[in-house]
């Protein structure tokens, strides 16, 4: 029985032995994956095959949609010459206008390549990431009057109204007291639609606005025909496209663009900064010179007239 007691003993150990569970292998160290570096904003414009542009729609004359469908104006037509620069091609452009609520963000996290704001031009920049490309427009505030005014000096001491919140009256006081000896009577007028009810009732003869703003205001009028933009500009301001600072070479290729437009000479020749030779050929052909732009945009026999500013 001792020996039956023992022989069961040793079968017992031997399945204990058999049946534990083997120790758990070391994890295996997997290395890290490096993360790769994004491609300079030229040429990851380049890979995508279009320039993004972020634009203020909304703005007649600057950027909108049009009857067709289409984004129009101004900064479209500049966003379509990098387009026509970069691959002969002035529709190779994604236009965004959802991004403006933020544009600064969306620059930093390259969801667009360029914005263009020329027609709200108060944009903060908080630190050096962001930067100005060369100007292509001169914004400041304009006036709209009665067509019976016909120059600045038939303005004496004319009823004007302004939107409050910008120091109009510190500038333009001076300036009328010395071009007519006449005190400006200025007024600041809270809301847009009291603002054109007192200039349609005959109360203000003169309206003080931002300059891409006159284009709707003398839409609003209740006969535009009786009222007309002087080419004026108080606070004039230069406006050029934001653009990303970390990459030099799309800078300098926003600046050779907008100055083949403008005509003007760049120090930066094609081969440099990775243009086509033929660039500015390209971008003539397909858009035509800035003044062409312009006046296709926000010229006389448009009815988007904006004179250009004195």
């Amino acid at each position: 029985m001792r020996n039956y007691y023992g022989a069961c003993l040793m079968v017992l150990l031997a399945c204990l032995a058999g049946c534990s569970t083997p120790p758990a292998p070391e994890p295996t160290q997997v290395p890290p994956t490096a993360t790769p570096e994004p491609l300079p904003i030229a040429e990851q414009v380049k890979q995508n095959g279009v320039v993004r542009c972020g634009v203020y729609v909304d703005y007649p004359g600057f950027a909108y949609i049009n009857d067709d469908g289409a984004y129009s104006g101004l900064d479209t037509d500049i966003c379509r010459a990098l387009a026509a620069a970069l691959f002969d091609d002035p529709n190779a452009v994604h236009f965004d206008g959802f991004v403006m609520a933020d544009p600064i963000a969306n620059l930093k996290n390259h969801t667009v390549d360029i914005v263009f704001h020329t027609a709200r031009p108060q944009l903060g920049i908080e630190d050096g990431a962001i930067g100005y490309a060369r100007s292509v427009y001169q914004s400041g505030a304009g006036l709209l009057v009665n067509a019976d005014y016909t120059s600045w000096n038939s303005l004496h001491n004319v009823p004007t109204c302004a939107l409050p919140g910008a120091d109009y009256e510190a500038v333009l006081d001076p300036l009328f007291v010395a071009e007519n000896d006449q005190d400006l009577d200025l007024e600041y007028v809270d809301l847009w639609t009291t603002l054109y009810g007192r200039y349609n009732s005959g109360d203000c003869k003169a309206l003080v606005l931002p300059r891409p703003m006159l284009i709707e205001a003398h839409r609003a009028m209740t006969d535009p025909a009786a009222s007309k933009i002087l080419p004026l500009n108080f606070f004039p301001q230069a406006i050029g496209p934001l653009i990303s600072t970390s990459d030099s070479n799309w800078i300098a290729t926003v600046n050779a663009v907008i100055g083949c437009l403008q005509q003007l000479d760049d120090t930066a020749t094609a081969e440099e900064i990775g243009l086509p030779a033929n660039y500015c050929d390209q971008i003539h052909a397909h858009l035509g010179t800035y003044t062409q732009i312009y006046d296709r945009n926000l010229g006389k026999e448009t009815p988007n007239f904006l004179p250009l500013a004195e």
